[in-house]
């Protein structure tokens, strides 16, 4: 075990410095990374849909009784809501999905923002919806507050849950639900930005939190795994590149700003992959100083903390980290 993290009630495991070393110079076996595709199994195509639109009920209901109220709205929210052509009763799911997908040239998405002066009438972006509907290879972005007019929160940290594709929609709606019920400590209600694949893979639903409600969201976690077991089957099964919480839910910090483009997984193989070219370059056997030296060098280069895997350089957490001073 590596050193961990002490965050309020809960303790955040780290991977093993020495176990990633040498995971990534083939000494130790490694659980695949996330990225693979754990089965076949994909998640409902009808289920999405019918998750997507409640949403987008859910948003143009609200807008609507912004805009009634005479609430203080931004520009373009009005004319959305008088536009009937993307009104929830006019649009099939399938419909309603192509209205946040990514097209080829991104025309549509540039004449929505065009026609209603940057207020868009969904809430999920960068989806391909032609891939979605032909394999499921693809990432459903969901932006909870959006349904609500409201600002995101900082996407500080990532929850992973690796859930079984049948089971992926329901708990997305099983965690809204239960989001609405918890406020923070400044009273406001959490509104989870979160991914899920539709295909199952070892980080099939991704949340996006704020180090501020992070806490927040691991109790809600741990609140539905115990009121509904069956919908966490499998979760224990874990990639190897995450912190563990309680022996289910991944965790790992957002890159830093200057990474924006990378993810958290292909940060961390290409550095691990530059460490183990270096070494074997080399010739150098296990037990040389200059391994650690090197590995260190490359996790710093993308901004990442050699001897606690899960965090950035310099991160805020770095205050609550415990040495685990055990061999």
């Amino acid at each position: 075990m590596g050193n961990y993290i002490q965050w309020g009630p809960y303790r955040i495991v780290q991977p093993s410095k020495e176990d990633m070393m040498k995971r990534a110079l083939g000494l130790m076996p490694y659980v695949p990374q996330s990225t693979h595709y754990t089965n076949d199994d994909k998640v409902s195509y009808a289920e999405i849909e019918g998750l997507l639109t409640r949403l987008y009920e859910v948003q143009h209901k609200n807008f609507s009784n912004y805009v009634a109220k005479g609430y203080a709205v931004p520009d373009g929210m009005r004319e959305m809501v008088a536009d009937e052509s993307v009104s929830p009763e006019k649009l099939t799911g399938s419909e309603i999905i192509d209205l946040g997908a990514r097209q080829p040239d991104g025309a549509k998405m540039k004449q929505l923002a065009s026609r209603y002066g940057g207020v868009v009438p969904f809430y999920l972006q960068n989806v391909n919806a032609y891939y979605l509907r032909m394999n499921g290879n693809e990432f459903v972005h969901v932006f909870t507050n959006k349904a609500f007019g409201m600002p995101s929160e900082a996407s500080d940290v990532r929850l992973y849950l690796n859930l079984q594709a049948e089971n992926t929609v329901e708990f997305a709606k099983v965690l809204m639900n239960t989001c609405k019920k918890v406020k923070n400590e400044k009273g406001m209600p959490l509104m989870p930005y979160y991914k899920f694949s539709g295909r199952h893979r070892y980080d099939q639903f991704i949340m996006y939190v704020s180090y501020e409600n992070a806490p927040y969201y691991i109790q809600v976690l741990e609140q539905i795994k115990a009121q509904r077991p069956d919908l966490c089957v499998g979760t224990n099964a874990m990639s190897e590149a995450w912190g563990s919480i309680n022996g289910w839910i991944g965790f790992g910090e957002n890159v830093l700003p200057q990474f924006k483009h990378e993810s958290y997984t292909s940060l961390r193989d290409d550095a691990e992959y530059r460490f183990k070219k270096e070494v074997q370059g080399l010739g150098l056997k296990w037990g040389d100083s200059r391994i650690v030296e090197i590995y260190d060098r490359c996790m710093q280069k993308n901004g990442i903390d050699p001897n606690n895997y899960t965090l950035n350089v310099n991160s805020p957490l770095q205050s609550k980290v415990v040495i685990n001073s055990k061999k």
